[in-house]
């Protein structure tokens, strides 16, 4: 039975169930959302990654939900702001990520095509932009790396000494950098989640967080700016009820050029 709510997000509400176990209870228009992100969890399943067991699918009181495996230690974001240690998350968090991003995915839904529907459905981008945008996304390899679509901080809960990576939604076949990229852009950029304190040292925490991330991955920032350009252009369409999140993002396309 469903217990008290633990998390509210835009697409779903995370309820106590029975021991061990929470459900991920999706809005009603987000049907279609639940059902792709349980397919992804399924397919999550069958690797050896650090990723909540999935239970099942059901209904509950007319809304599809996914039972997952309960974690009750904190998120990295959260940890992130109570040690302040932010190499020791970002280590943490780039192992991770390259433990998705070593296996390949033949089939599945194309990151890049994504982000082509999200592109042209942004209302912030003059004509202009969004060819130069869409002519720059043509040009990305289209990969073939298990991409998770969304992987940061608060999407990476502590099990003890053990990250478990949450939210399967945007899972998909692509370009390592693109979800790289992703990355980047959440710990450079993203807003910081309601109810964690105000940090002063924010902006240095970030600047670590990121530099350390890259280092492990083995990137550097000038070979992702084409990614995180495409990136930046379909967060328009994800982020259009947060203008401060969207004024972000047309500023970086405007310092690429675009």
């Amino acid at each position: 039975m469903a217990g008290k709510m633990l998390g509210r997000g835009n697409t779903a509400e995370v309820l106590e169930w029975e021991e061990g176990k929470v459900l991920k209870l999706f809005y009603p228009q987000y049907r279609e959302n639940a059902l792709q992100e349980y397919a992804n969890a399924r397919l999550i399943q069958k690797l050896p990654l650090p990723a909540v067991a999935c239970y099942g699918m059901l209904e509950w009181e007319g809304r599809p939900g996914i039972l997952y495996e309960r974690v009750d230690g904190p998120s990295l974001q959260t940890q992130l702001f109570r040690s302040q240690d932010a190499q020791a998350c970002a280590e943490l968090l780039a192992g991770v990520h390259r433990q998705f991003l070593c296996r390949s995915l033949p089939a599945g839904h194309s990151y890049k095509d994504r982000l082509r529907g999200q592109i042209l459905r942004a209302e912030g981008l003059s004509s202009q932009r969004r060819r130069r945008v869409l002519a720059l996304l043509d040009g990305l390899p289209e990969g073939g790396a298990l991409c998770h679509g969304d992987l940061h901080f608060d999407n990476v809960l502590m099990d003890g000494a053990l990250p478990k990576v949450i939210d399967f939604m945007t899972v998909c076949r692509g370009d390592k950098r693109l979800d790289i990229a992703r990355t980047a852009w959440m710990l450079d950029r993203a807003a910081v989640p309601e109810g964690l304190p105000i940090l002063d040292d924010l902006p240095r925490l970030r600047r670590q967080a990121l530099k350390t991330y890259l280092a492990k991955m083995e990137v550097q920032m000038e070979t992702l700016l084409a990614s995180m350009t495409v990136i930046a252009a379909g967060r328009l369409w994800e982020l259009r009820h947060r203008p401060a999140e969207c004024a972000a993002a047309l500023a970086f396309l405007e310092e690429q050029g675009i």
